[in-house]
């Protein structure tokens, strides 16, 4: 599973590619300090899971997900719960509030494969 991760915090930044790290299946593709470097490298590459912090500067992790036209699965993280809501009227896979633990983590990487396998055979079926 290839992945993308953003967050403008340096520090939830690596505690998050740490743990990725530990997943067997993850491939981290990118890892990106700001909601633009992101928008940029999804507008020409393909992932199929952005892990996006919700507040960052410039553009939000939800506007990010707005803005993009091919949406990977996506896995909301914040220390904020009051964005949830925002969050699933995008229909994303998972939201998550920091600090991230690694048997949450799981979690959300599992549901964000549901996700995925559920799209693939909505348009198998289309």
């Amino acid at each position: 599973m290839k992945c993308l991760i953003a967050d403008d915090n340096e520090l939830a930044l690596l505690a998050l590619k740490n743990l990725l790290s530990q997943i067997s299946d993850i491939s981290i593709e990118a890892v990106c300090s700001n909601s633009m470097e992101a928008f940029e490298y999804l507008q020409n590459n393909e992932v199929d899971l952005a892990i996006l912090d919700v507040e960052m500067p410039g553009m939000t992790g939800v506007e990010l997900l707005k803005a993009l036209t091919n949406k990977p699965a996506a896995i909301l993280s914040t220390s904020n719960p009051k964005y949830a809501t925002d969050a699933f009227d995008l229909d994303v896979a998972d939201y998550i509030i920091k600090p991230v633990s690694l048997p949450r983590l799981l979690k959300s990487i599992e549901k964000a494969k549901l996700f995925l396998k559920q799209g693939k055979k909505q348009e198998q079926s289309n």
